[in-house]
Parts: C-alpha cells; structure tokens; sequence
C-alpha cells in the first residue's frame, strides 16, 4: 500500500507477482465468484426489471461511441468495433457487482442477473469484434514518401525506447532533406513501459518547451528534438 506504483520497485514487484496473481489468485477469484451463484433462485419479475436496466445502458454506451466514432470519421465497422468494446467488462465490474451485494445496495438476485449478463455480453462482444476488425486495412493507407502530394508538410511519427535511438533518427531526419517548402513534422513519442499501472499515460509536452535535465530521460530526449527543431525552425517542427 505505501509502494507506489511503476518503476523501479512497483514495477519489479508486479513482474515477479504476475505469473501468481494471473494463474492462481485469479482462477480462484472466479470460482469463488461462480460458486456464489444460485440459478434456482432467480425470479422472473426481477430478470425483466433488471435486463431492462442492462439493455438500456448498452444501447446507450454503444450508440454514445458510435455516432461520435461515425462524426470523426472512422469506418462502419470500425465505430461498430468501438462501441463494442467500451462495453466489454472484466473483473473490476465483477468486484464492484460484489461490493454492492455485499453493502445491500442490490438484492442477491439483481447479483446473480448483473454477473450472468456481464459474461454473456463479453463472451458475444469477443467474436464479433474479431469478425468486424481487419488490421491489413490499416497497413496499406498510402501514407509515404512516395505517395505525398508535392509542396505538402511531411508527417513522422518518431519512437524512441532509450537515448541511443536518438542519433539515429536525427540523421534520418537531416537525410531525408526538407525545405521550406516541403517541410518535416515530427511527432514525437518516448516509449515508457509502466508496468503495475491499471490504464496507460499519455503526456503531451508544451510545444518548444525545454524540460529540466531532473525530468529524467524523457526530459533529455524531448530537449534534444526541440533544440534540433530550433536550430531548422523553416523547415522542421516538433511536437513531443
């Protein structure tokens, strides 16, 4: 409880956990979970009341991300795939569905609907996200050197796991020429594996703002791309 999450101890401590929590404190989880389960219980009135309950929250989430997937212009079946997935649910709904019987705040029956309906919708979600979802498309958008309108600002999505990677890409940056004319935007992107954290981070740095050399490597590396973009400001920009 005092530890706090991500590198280097967090981080250290999930590695050397995840094989027990994933293949044995897990399972047990769920078997306890299903065990707490009786089907003869359940009553009519209270299945319809509460899939209502269900069904409507669905629909709604569904059709939420959806439309918006559908007005950023993504495909149909991407924004299908979307609106799926933001309802697929997992073992904080069950803890949480738990939580809530265990307070009073719902009756054992609404439990027992809510779980039975929660692996009901994940187990169909699965599938047909897999059918709906085609990951060539994405790897044959003609988005090149080759395929670039003359005159037009050249887009780089630039990767760096660690300083070494750094030089490299600054040359490929020098080779690959730019003027003022056909310029370079580069964004920017310092890989970190937070390891023991529940949802990714995503941190956008201040545009032409030097970091403090105590920020770490991420603050070395964005410093290094800045001060290169500084030094060809007609023809190179960074975004990190």
């Amino acid at each position: 409880m005092v530890l706090p999450a991500g590198p280097p101890i967090g981080s250290e401590l999930v590695k050397r956990l995840d094989f027990f929590v994933t293949w044995i404190i897990m399972p047990f989880f769920f078997v306890m979970h299903g065990l707490e389960m009786d089907l003869s219980t359940l009553k009519l009135h209270n299945v319809v009341a509460v899939e209502a309950v269900i069904l409507v929250s669905f629909l709604g989430k569904f059709s939420a991300v959806t439309l918006a997937s559908l007005y950023c212009n993504m495909g149909v079946k991407d924004a299908l795939s979307v609106g799926l997935t933001v309802n697929v649910q997992g073992v904080i709904e069950l803890s949480m569905f738990k939580m809530l019987r265990d307070t009073k705040i719902i009756d054992n029956n609404s439990f027992l609907i809510m779980s039975l309906s929660m692996v009901f919708v994940t187990g169909a979600v699965a599938p047909i996200i897999t059918f709906l979802y085609n990951s060539k498309k994405y790897s044959i958008q003609r988005r090149t050197i080759q395929h670039l309108a003359p005159n037009n600002e050249l887009r780089m999505l630039v990767s760096i796991q660690n300083q070494d990677n750094v030089p490299g890409v600054i040359h490929l940056l020098k080779a690959s020429n730019p003027n003022k004319n056909s310029q370079i935007r580069v964004y920017l992107l310092h890989l970190v594996e937070l390891v023991g954290r529940a949802t990714p981070l995503f941190i956008a740095h201040k545009k032409d703002q030097m970091l403090s050399s105590t920020q770490g490597v991420s603050g070395r590396i964005v410093n290094v791309f800045n001060r290169y973009a500084e030094n060809n400001i007609e023809t190179i920009s960074v975004k990190p």
